[in-house]
């Protein structure tokens, strides 16, 4: 399966050291998946394609709208797309999966995957407001997930991280 995935070089995401700067850059990429019907946002699924569905209709969490918006992926020539972070390089798998811890809180974890270490008596894990399917991929970037990860940046810049 890993065979069937080309990505494309994608500079940007890999130069990136920081954790704020990193899911910024996340969310940055999320708020334009948020106005495209093609992107459906599924948290528990790294980035998809299937079969049955047209060749520009996508499902993907926060980490999977990056490597949408960013383009970093092939459709096979079997029409199945199933990315995960083992099938990628290793700066992108690590980004990846920080991206995903740091959408759950942990941050000991994000930073774990990018090599940081963090300073002395900062929390390893902070709560946060996780993505609401009852609301529409807008409703949640204007509204509590949105918000809580625009704070999660603010926080982990002010720590230097």
């Amino acid at each position: 399966m890993s065979e069937s995935i080309e990505l494309k070089p994608q500079k940007q995401l890999t130069d990136i050291n920081v954790l704020s700067d990193l899911l910024e850059f996340a969310m940055a990429d999320f708020e334009k998946v948020c106005k495209n019907d093609n992107f459906q946002v599924n948290m528990g699924i790294w980035l998809n394609h299937y079969p049955d569905d047209p060749p520009e209709v996508c499902y993907g969490c926060l980490s999977g709208a990056v490597l949408y918006q960013e383009k970093m992926f092939k459709i096979p020539e079997d029409n199945f797309l199933d990315v995960h972070p083992n099938y990628e390089t290793a700066k992108v798998a690590n980004r990846m999966r920080a991206i995903n811890h740091l959408r759950k809180g942990a941050i000991a974890c994000a930073a774990e995957e990018m090599n940081i270490k963090l300073p002395e008596g900062l929390p390893c894990w902070l709560d946060v407001d996780d993505y609401n399917y009852d609301f529409t991929k807008q409703e949640n970037f204007d509204g509590k997930f949105g918000k809580c990860m625009r704070d999660l940046v603010s926080y982990l810049r002010g720590k230097g991280l």
